[in-house]
């Protein structure tokens, strides 16, 4: 259960409102409303975000919707905008990236490519 669709109301913004403040489509942020399908974390944060809230209390958790933890947020919300925006392939492309520096591992994408 989420508390989108509660909180839009109480807003009283549209699924198209709350669409463009987050930047998916209105048909998303019904999937999302109507839990027909789930949306990337950082879209959810964007909508906690918007609304105010905590991400556990959007997501059905905690009563009180307020933030208790002052790390609630990504702490590189730029970071977050900017992976949201990347398309499947990209993304996994940028967590092998990550994993191999985490790993120690060189990671090149030339490499990856055959080249080089």
């Amino acid at each position: 259960m989420n508390r989108i669709k509660e909180l839009r109301a109480r807003s009283g913004e549209s699924q198209a409102e709350l669409a463009g403040a987050v930047n998916v489509s209105p048909s998303a942020m019904s999937g999302y409303e109507t839990g027909k399908f789930q949306a990337d974390i950082p879209i959810y944060f964007a909508i906690a975000k918007h609304f105010g809230v905590s991400l556990d209390y959007l997501l059905g958790g905690d009563e009180d919707p307020k933030p208790g933890r002052k790390d609630y947020f990504p702490p590189f919300p730029e970071a977050t905008d900017r992976f949201s925006r990347l398309d499947e392939v990209d993304r996994v492309r940028v967590l092998a990236y990550m994993d191999g520096i985490l790993s120690g591992e060189k990671y090149s994408t030339q490499a990856k490519r055959g080249v080089g």
